[in-house]
């Protein structure tokens, strides 16, 4: 039941990272931020919060998750929206876009460029999280419960201390540039 929730907030998840990367590709760099460091997390909490009040158990934190990601990617998808419009024009060309969608010669370039991309992202994940599998093999719960969330504290601080925001202001600048030549 916990995968079923959790695999149901992963295409809303999915239109958040993309929107939020599209608002950073568009030099919107305040919608990004917006969504997803002030927008995203008050509605997980605020969800959260009333979910555990009236209910009062651990799927609370797995309804916050789909619901922030839910409204999130709505809410993103509504900023960008003139943006949007301008990229892919005022009406959706449905039958060219799935008709490309599933023709694999014509996609076979996409597809073998996209392939090193998802290993490497495969990969970063796994290298995140095998120390707490391995951990879990050998320790009691709670140790490692105590290690993760140390971890993911160590880990999100310095992304948020560090990275993101040189990423926010440099990912732009370099993609302008590179599109100048």
């Amino acid at each position: 039941a916990v995968f079923r929730v959790l695999a149901f907030s992963i295409p809303f998840a999915t239109i958040v990272r993309v929107g939020v990367d599209l608002s950073r590709g568009f030099n919107t760099t305040k919608f990004s931020v917006l969504v997803e460091n002030l927008f995203m997390p008050a509605i997980n909490i605020i969800v959260f919060i009333l979910i555990y009040i009236f209910y009062s158990n651990f799927n609370s934190i797995l309804y916050a998750i789909v619901t922030a990601n839910l409204i999130s990617a709505i809410f993103i998808l509504i900023l960008l929206r003139k943006q949007l419009r301008g990229l892919i024009g005022h009406s959706w060309p449905t039958t060219r876009f799935f008709k490309g969608c599933f023709i694999l010669k014509e996609n076979m370039e996409y597809i073998t460029y996209s392939i090193p991309l998802f290993l490497t992202g495969f990969t970063g994940i796994l290298m995140n999280s095998i120390d707490i599998f391995m951990l879990g093999r050998f320790l009691d719960e709670k140790y490692v419960g105590v290690y993760a969330a140390a971890s993911v504290f160590a880990t999100t601080l310095l992304s948020s201390l560090l990275i993101m925001p040189l990423n926010s202001i440099f990912g732009p600048l370099i993609a302008t540039q590179h599109g100048k030549n």
